[in-house]
């Protein structure tokens, strides 16, 4: 990662959090614990990985004594080989013939043996070494993903502003360390993407916590809950960790670091996956896990550099009162490649944001701040909502999804096409109601999807569509929609249904009459589907 690193989880928080309002000695001393508390720390991770590296040394040795054993059954064998050999020689060719034969055989075996015992004996210690070194890095992954796990689960009870700042300085150290150790990891770029994501805005919110704290605030219900789904996230990452490092053996370690994938590489594709884990609080507009469909639109774009890209970052947030930019290495997937910002503002606040390596367009960002009173209603967060994708010139938006989650509205927008609804292009926006601001968007799919003049003719009536739903149903209400359905797109009617005082939203294919998707809406601490 490009990112401007500092030389400790101490130092960073120290950054972030600005001035203090303490007295020059208590801050001084505050600062003093805190390096002493990060060089403990550091010096407990460095302790692990000399025992990793104790452990591995034994796993070579026994290694070594079973390549000695093998070595000596296949000298063994060759000198049975060859005298089943001399003992044919004499039976066929008398002993001018066996001699000869037995001279050029040995010539040619002389020679090739000593080429392929040398390049064993290299190609075993490149393996072991390898091998050796992938333990280590799996030891130390184990070691920080249990630490952080162990802060943040703390810090989901902790009420005492002291004792909060020290749990999230420790889970600002043990995300940089873990997110050090994965680049270390030869995992796949999906993978790679999920895990580094998650880590890094692990880390980017506990910085945000930690200015927030230090400016006088307290943890706000919805940082609490934030809280705790990173730990319940982290805690499954934790569990699977420490079980791979466990039960892995020196074949599977062998056939991921070759390329060929096997349970590792399976084990680890389920760690990324983990981290799409939604938390329990959030309500998620139908559709919105589906990614690319049909061509992506982005790869006819030409790609920027990193340089450019931050440039085209400070114009999109030029309205922010930005102080620095720091890059954080990239995200990229088959789908999409991002370049990835911190963006520090003149309050101390932080801003995480993406924008795309084809194009310089920005597809995510999240702004960490609190927001504790409802002084927007969702109308009027929705007029905001609209205004700001105009400004990136996303017109002519359809609300689909509006939730009231805490102080802050989540809606979701699509475009409309011919009074249809591209679901494929949705757009997440997420803000503030107590600052009427917007504070979190996630464009990616309409960035990789969104063309216009899409062929949006149904086959079906609604009447002929809606005759194919269960007679138990009640429609309320039917919309044209164009839906992502294993990356392809899929014109259906959209209706939305009530079966007693249960609510459903069922897709009904607009040509084949075929029920496309089920899906049930419930209340929850989100709210639920608004029209």
């Amino acid at each position: 990662m490009e990112e401007e690193k500092l030389s400790s989880g101490a130092e960073k928080v120290e950054r972030i959090t600005g001035a203090s309002h303490e007295a020059q000695a208590e801050a001084a001393a505050r600062r003093a614990m805190e390096h002493a508390e990060t060089a403990a720390r550091l010096e407990a991770a460095a302790e692990t990985r000399r025992e990793a590296a104790a452990r591995a040394s034994l796993a070579e040795d026994e290694q070594k004594q079973e390549r000695r054993q093998r070595r000596a059954q296949e000298k063994a064998a060759r000198r049975e080989e060859k005298r089943r050999r001399r003992e044919q020689g004499k039976k066929e060719g008398g002993i001018g013939g066996w001699l000869a034969a037995v001279i050029v055989l040995g010539v040619a075996c002389l020679a090739l043996t000593t080429v392929v015992t040398a390049g064993i004996f290299r190609m075993n210690g490149y393996a072991c070494d390898a091998e050796n070194a992938f333990r280590a890095n799996l030891y130390e992954m184990v070691s920080v993903s249990e630490d952080l796990n162990g802060n943040l689960q703390k810090l989901r009870v902790s009420a005492g502003r002291e004792e909060q700042r020290r749990l999230l300085t420790e889970v600002l150290v043990d995300s940089a360390l873990l997110e050090s150790a994965l680049e270390r990891c030869p995992v796949d770029g999906v993978t790679a993407a999920d895990l580094s994501l998650f880590i890094n805005r692990t880390n980017a919110f506990a910085r945000a916590l930690l200015a927030h704290l230090s400016a006088g605030g307290t943890l706000t219900e919805e940082e609490q809950n934030t809280v705790a789904y990173l730990y319940a996230v982290n805690s499954r990452m934790s569990g699977e960790l420490n079980d791979l490092a466990a039960h892995v053996t020196p074949a599977q370690i062998a056939e991921f670091l070759s390329g060929k994938g096997g349970d590792v590489k399976g084990r680890f594709d389920l760690l990324g996956e983990e981290t799409h884990v939604r938390p329990d609080y959030a309500v998620e507009p139908p559709f919105s896990e589906e990614g690319n469909v049909e061509e992506n639109q982005l790869f006819r774009l030409e790609e920027v550099d990193a340089a450019a890209a931050e440039e085209m970052l400070k114009e999109y947030f030029s309205g922010e009162h930005v102080r620095s930019v720091t890059r954080a290495g990239e995200t990229v997937t088959r789908e999409i490649a991002c370049y990835n910002f911190l963006i520090e503002r003149e309050d101390g606040s932080e801003i995480f944001a993406q924008i795309t390596k084809r194009g310089g367009r920005l597809a995510f960002f999240e702004a960490y701040g609190a927001c504790t009173e409802k002084n927007f209603d969702l109308t009027t967060c929705d007029l905001i909502a609209r205004e700001y994708l105009s400004g990136l010139g996303m017109e002519g938006m359809s609300a689909v999804w509006l939730a009231d989650t805490g102080a802050a509205a989540q809606i979701a927008y699509v475009p409309m096409q011919s009074g249809v609804r591209i679901y494929s292009d949705m757009v997440l926006v997420r803000v503030c109601e107590s600052r009427g601001k917007v504070t979190g968007l996630d464009c990616s799919k309409y960035l990789m999807n969104h063309t216009d003049g899409r062929a949006c003719a149904p086959q079906l009536t609604r009447a002929e569509a809606e005759a194919k739903l269960s007679p138990a149903l009640t429609v309320r209400a039917a919309f044209l929609s164009l839906v992502p359905v294993d990356g392809r797109e899929r014109l259906c009617y959209e209706f939305d249904c009530l079966y007693g005082e249960e609510q459903f939203l069922i897709y009904v294919d607009a040509e084949t009459g075929e029920e496309v998707q089920v899906f049930c809406v419930c209340n929850g601490a989100g709210g639920k589907y608004l029209r």
